[in-house]
């Protein structure tokens, strides 16, 4: 187990130019504070990466035995499947999991992860390989164990168990060019502080300029990770009078709203438009057409970061980084280019 020298109250003070009985009384949220002196202290807090007693103590001494997740949306199907996994995985071994959402929120998953370790969990799990620098400096400071899901890079300074999303969509576009597609359009969800969604918007830009198709701005729509959303974005695109045979979505939730805003349309999918999704979630197969999409494999990803987290409390050693392998699910929302479809040149 860690042990890990971390400032107290004094040390805080002496940094601040107060006295402890000062410090003391923020840490408390005491009202009898300034709010300038409240300012000051709290960015020393922030600076020292300070831990609160009972949570220091926790760390270094023994487990509590629970584990945080921090995930960007606690409601998305996607990310409730993964929790599921990993706590399912996490009682069979009699811990706890302690969970938060961001919101995509850089400074949110920050404070999420402060709050956790303060309350002494023993490690944490959390999406994607591109995080706040602070929380880089916190996590190596405290000498948190600390395992990455959802996405996979080798070159990633921590443990990650997920999936190649650049090579995935790569292959999902592919199969689109295959089924005689040359006007792709893309609906892709916020790509700030979302790397996933950054490679998948990549892998579908490269597929495209490998096959020789140009990737048309015009063609290209950004949106919230929503059903209405998802109907919204193909409304736009429609509005913006540019002709598509296809429409490659990064999420199957906006793929979903795609689906059900075309049928309110009249566009009949996928006579005049085939349309992809992202992940498989459970929706995807009840929708009519049923949708082509790629599956991830949620399950086995969350099993396999709690055991890679557990053997690291335990000094054990086992592979760090992890690339789980994706399919593509070929349904019926995908045909090959007709007479009727969404382009002059189809």
């Amino acid at each position: 187990m860690r042990t890990v020298d971390r400032p107290g109250v004094l040390e805080v003070a002496r940094k601040a130019g107060v006295s402890p009985a000062t410090v003391s009384r923020v840490l408390n949220n005491s009202p009898l504070v300034k709010s300038e002196t409240r300012t000051r202290i709290q960015r020393v807090l922030d600076e020292m990466n300070y831990m609160r007693n009972g949570a220091a103590r926790a760390l270094s001494s023994r487990r509590s035995r629970t584990v945080g997740l921090i995930v960007p949306l606690l409601g998305t199907a996607v990310f409730a499947e993964a929790l599921q996994a990993i706590q399912a995985c996490l009682q069979g071994e009699h811990y706890s999991l302690l969970t938060a959402g961001t919101s995509y929120d850089g400074d949110q998953e920050l404070q999420a992860a402060r709050t956790m370790i303060e309350h002494g969990v023993d490690g944490l799990i959390l999406v994607g390989t591109r995080h706040d620098p602070a929380l880089l400096r916190l996590l190596k400071e405290t000498q948190i164990p600390v395992v990455q899901i959802f996405a996979f890079d080798p070159r990633s300074t921590l443990p990650c168990v997920g999936f190649d999303n650049f090579q995935a969509s790569y292959d999902i576009t592919d199969y689109l060019i295959g089924m005689g597609h040359r006007r792709v359009a893309i609906m892709l969800s916020h790509t700030k502080n979302n790397d996933r969604i950054s490679a998948r918007f990549d892998g579908i830009k490269a597929c495209l300029h490998d096959r020789g198709l140009q990737t048309d701005t015009n063609l290209i729509v950004e949106v919230g990770f929503t059903i209405p959303e998802g109907r919204g974005g193909l409304r736009e695109l429609l509005s913006r009078g540019k002709q598509f045979t296809a429409l490659a979505c990064t999420g199957d939730v906006i793929a979903v709203g795609a689906l059900l805003e075309a049928r309110a349309q009249g566009i009949e999918v996928p006579r005049d438009l085939s349309i992809t999704g992202f992940h498989d979630i459970d929706l995807s197969a009840q929708m009519d057409p049923p949708l082509t999409t790629v599956q991830v494999p949620i399950e086995e990803m969350g099993k396999t970061a709690v055991s890679l987290l557990l053997a690291t409390l335990d000094g054990r050693s086992l592979p760090t980084v992890r690339n789980l392998p994706t399919s593509i699910v070929v349904r019926k929302s995908v045909g090959p280019v007709s007479a009727n479809s969404l382009s002059a040149d189809g």
